[in-house]
């Protein structure tokens, strides 16, 4: 029997949006293989982004990013791993996206497995809360003012 790699594992992350307050979060399940370029398509949908601005990943003092983006110093974000950059459960990194409105996510790793009954290799979100907020409304200072008007938070 072949002894399964770090590379077969399914990896259970909660993504965080940081700064808002009821928190919003998703919990999703991926392939430990993901690329953090995969993963970024992943967050932009499931927390509802259009992919309009820029984004880094933030792992410890390195930067991820795609290439084509000339961030400044980040590391090629297609050929990172996500067993290789978070190997632990409790690991833990940033993932930034729109610089001017200045969103930032946490990035968990809750659980490592061999195997999950929900996960069919594809990236699928398993709960969530909160909805995201519109793009460019001025980061956490625009969305809260929205809140506080009266404005209803939807999902894009």
């Amino acid at each position: 029997m072949k002894k399964k790699g770090p590379t077969s594992k399914v990896y259970q992350l909660k993504i965080s949006l940081n700064g808002i307050r009821p928190e919003i979060w998703r919990r999703v399940l991926v392939a430990g293989a993901t690329s953090l370029h995969s993963l970024h398509d992943v967050i932009q949908s499931e927390m509802g982004w259009q992919d309009c601005h820029l984004h880094v990943f933030r792992v410890g003092d390195v930067e991820y990013s795609d290439p084509d983006m000339e961030v400044d110093g980040a590391r090629n974000e297609f050929s990172a791993r996500l067993f290789r950059i978070a190997p632990d459960k409790g690991d833990a990194f940033l993932y930034d996206y729109d610089f001017g409105d200045g969103w930032s996510h946490t990035v968990e790793v809750e659980a490592i497995s061999e195997q999950d009954s929900r996960f069919s290799g594809r990236p699928v979100c398993i709960d969530g809360r909160g909805d995201c907020p519109p793009e460019d409304c001025g980061g956490v200072p625009g969305y809260m003012r929205i809140l506080k008007a009266g404005g209803k938070r939807t999902r894009q």
